[in-house]
């Protein structure tokens, strides 16, 4: 398998995942009355790398999915605050969780 086919391969594998996921988590949070997707990221879902390019491609493609299908994003590492009582007013926001590695 060429680069090329092994970055379409990923891709489609971990955009999928995350497509299935959100689809499920919606179903549920429907269900439920209410409820919080988180998709998680990272840093690299903002910027390309050549020598990273498959993992930072599906980020992006994440990141921008997650955009697109939900009403409001939550991306970050920092979980318990986005869906606990006080996060609950955000929406629409991405949250980057990078310990100042992008500053």
């Amino acid at each position: 398998m060429g680069r090329a086919d092994w970055v379409a391969a990923r891709l489609v594998q971990e955009v999928r995942g995350a497509f299935m996921m959100m689809q499920t988590a919606a179903r549920a949070t429907r269900r439920n009355g209410g409820g919080s997707i988180v998709n998680s990221g990272s840093a690299d879902s903002f910027y390309g790398e050549e020598r990273t390019l498959a993992y930072c491609t599906t980020k992006a493609a994440v990141l921008n999915m997650t955009r697109a299908v939900l009403p409001g994003l939550l991306l970050a590492s920092a979980v318990a605050f986005l869906i606990g009582d006080t996060g609950a007013g955000m929406t629409g926001s991405t949250v980057v969780v990078d310990r100042g590695l992008r500053a």
